[in-house]
């Protein structure tokens, strides 16, 4: 089994994505899902670039919050690869004694599945991303994670966003941009929960379902300076 990654995932108009980018333990299908999230991260930003829309800039982005995202998804597929091939007798004693327990005891469940595998990488530290102004948050995806979906009437959140930068205003939206589609929703039930809302809240969300900032009470001016930056225009 290999884990690595590639330093250099653009040269000129050459890209690497999927398996020619990043080798990863064969279990869950990481390799794979992480090879769909390399091609949806860099199509919205070549698509936007192509269209005079965006910098080139916008694209050299693509490198390096992959390479983010693979690192994370490597560590975690090594550390399950090491519970189900354990090395040493003593990663050997603690995967059978997980396992014993389990059968019984929640709280060893979570030593054999620590659900890391199961949710989105982060892209943490990414130069497109707004890093928080407001200090109270305390859940909902922080820039550079993936938003979170729910139950919106009789459809779902993720499937009301379109192939555009995206503002989920619980409340009324702070703005109305060409480049973005606004979302109005009600700060109370699941959807209030999940993103930490309440009246006043605003997401921006990228075209790849990544958060690029949050707000409590955002103006005019903020969304426009994340949105500058998240498509790198400026830079």
């Amino acid at each position: 089994f290999r884990s690595l990654y590639a330093e250099r995932w653009r040269v000129g108009r050459i890209f690497l994505a999927g398996d020619a980018a990043h080798q990863m333990p064969p279990f869950l299908a990481q390799g794979l899902c992480s090879g769909f999230r390399d091609a949806y991260n860099l199509a919205w930003k070549l698509a936007l670039v192509l269209a005079g829309k965006a910098p080139e800039a916008l694209i050299d982005s693509y490198c390096s919050e992959r390479r983010a995202a693979s690192r994370e998804n490597i560590l975690n597929s090594t550390r399950s690869t090491d519970f189900i091939t354990p090395k040493f007798p003593a990663s050997r004693a603690f995967r059978d004694a997980a396992l014993a327990l389990a059968r019984e005891f929640p709280f060893a469940r979570s030593l054999i599945n620590s659900g890391r595998l199961s949710v989105p990488t982060g892209q943490a530290g990414s130069p497109l991303d707004t890093p928080d102004a407001d200090s109270d948050w305390q859940g909902g995806p922080a820039p550079g994670r993936a938003m979170l979906d729910a139950p919106i009437g009789k459809g779902w959140l993720v499937d009301r966003l379109g192939l555009v930068f995206s503002l989920l205003a619980f409340g009324s939206p702070p703005l109305s941009l060409p480049e973005v589609t606004a979302i109005e929703l009600a700060a109370d039930g699941l959807l209030q929960q999940r993103y930490d809302a309440r009246p006043g809240t605003v997401y921006l969300i990228r075209p790849d379902r990544y958060v690029a900032a949050r707000w409590r009470h955002p103006t005019a001016e903020d969304v426009g300076r994340a949105l500058d930056r998240a498509i790198a225009r400026g830079a």
